[in-house]
């Protein structure tokens, strides 16, 4: 049994699936797609990246209207974390100051751990202590959930059909039944 996993962003994964290219994916957009069947494996909340020796980064939470005080890196318009991220930060009286825009979320923690800024972030892709780089909860909590996509009425293959089944089982198993969800 052979499984080929295909890293891409968001869009990118959700038109492998869509156009029959991949079998399933893993991602955050899709539930609301007539076509695709969404099952929910988890809450992924944004965190505040920061370096663990930064004046936040010994706090427990860090309140959103907080974050204009500090400069910020951040994902491009291309990304659809932003999306969440815009919608945030829209009724805050201040914005962050964004001194550099990057495409990718992974490149994000790489510019805090050198110091340019403070960045929003998913907190899956904040490394784990000890690191040089912590993850702090915002208050209020926004969050994003992950799931399996898969074009709607499709027959996984065996091997994916297996891969698809233990993704399920572990998600349960962390945070209670999920729930299959076709919008």
């Amino acid at each position: 049994m052979l499984v080929r996993i295909i890293e891409d962003g968001a869009d990118g994964v959700f038109a492998s699936v869509k156009h029959g290219e991949a079998d399933f994916g893993i991602n955050y957009i899709g539930m609301q797609e007539p076509d695709v069947d969404f099952t929910p494996l988890l809450k992924d909340p944004y965190v505040l990246a920061c370096r663990a020796d930064h004046a936040l980064g010994a706090r427990r939470t860090v309140r959103w209207e907080e974050l204009a005080a500090w400069d910020q890196v951040r994902v491009s318009q291309a990304s659809r974390n932003r999306v969440f991220i815009h919608q945030a930060l829209a009724e805050l009286p201040a914005q962050p100051r964004p001194v550099c825009e990057v495409r990718h979320v992974s490149t994000l923690i790489g510019l805090v751990e050198a110091g340019l800024g403070v960045a929003i972030v998913p907190q899956l892709t904040v490394p784990r202590r000890p690191a040089a780089v912590v993850g702090i909860p915002l208050d209020p909590p926004v969050t994003r959930t992950i799931g399996l996509i898969q074009r709607a009425g499709r027959t996984l293959s065996p091997a994916a059909d297996a891969f698809a089944k233990l993704l399920v089982q572990a998600s349960r198993t962390r945070s209670g039944p999920a729930r299959r969800r076709r919008d």
